[in-house]
């Protein structure tokens, strides 16, 4: 008894990178995948090790996450900064406004 079923699979073409080899050949989409995100070694066809060394999607958001989080973290430790040195000039102001209302008492 036979049994038939279809297959549907997508490849990615790779060129090996190492000079003199150039051999292109074609890998399914989710191994490519797979390698870009875990960086591990594998080999072409003629045997030379290869990896990419690029960030994957998932590292270049991760990254930019980062770098926005501490960029949020920095406005709001300026932020607060800013609040802090306002709350210290409200108080010399009603110092001062204090010491002139005494001042103008005594004149008067």
């Amino acid at each position: 008894m036979a049994t038939s079923f279809e297959l549907a699979l997508t490849f990615q073409t790779i060129t090996c990178c190492v000079k003199g080899c150039g051999l292109t050949f074609a890998v399914p989409d989710t191994w490519v995948e797979k390698r870009r995100v875990d960086h591990s070694w594998w080999h072409c066809p003629n045997g030379h090790h290869q990896y990419f060394p690029g960030k994957s999607d998932a590292e270049k958001l991760r990254d930019e996450l980062a770098r926005t989080q501490k960029r949020l973290e920095s406005e709001r430790r300026c932020c607060v900064s800013y609040r802090e040195t306002a709350h210290h000039l409200e108080r010399r102001i009603n110092g001062y406004k204090g010491a002139l209302a005494s001042q103008k008492k005594r004149l008067a």
